[in-house]
């Protein structure tokens, strides 16, 4: 039997295998915990506010190895909670008498003279 078939069933061979493994570890209670913080705060935060709100869970993947070329490898996370994010803004413009309006005064419309209906202060 060649050496590297020996064994085969404890090989990890990529980051999904890997990921399983710490699955089954404590680590992975960790980030359960983190992600439902995350997920509850989110739901609060729109409950409160009623608007959108965002934030952001980063899992980091360490690995340290030692001298005996043994692997120590640990998922850690962290979280950005929720912040409230600023509600919409509207864009408006400035008209050449210097008044507000929400249509662009350097831009034509679709029906130049007609202005969709709207009545001009020349008509």
């Amino acid at each position: 039997m060649p050496p590297d078939s020996r064994d085969r069933a404890y090989h990890i061979t990529g980051l999904v295998p890997l990921l399983q493994t710490l699955a089954g570890s404590g680590i992975a209670i960790s980030l359960d915990e983190d992600l439902t913080e995350l997920v509850e705060k989110l739901r609060a935060g729109l409950d409160r506010d009623n608007v959108k709100c965002q934030g952001e869970m980063v899992i980091s993947l360490k690995i340290v190895a030692d001298i005996n070329g043994a692997l120590d490898v640990g998922l850690t996370s962290k979280l950005k909670l929720p912040t409230r994010t600023a509600p919409p803004k509207e864009r408006l413009f400035v008209d050449a008498d210097g008044n507000l309006t929400t249509q662009n005064p350097n831009r034509g419309t679709m029906f130049e003279g007609h202005d969709l209906g709207r009545r001009t202060s020349a008509n």
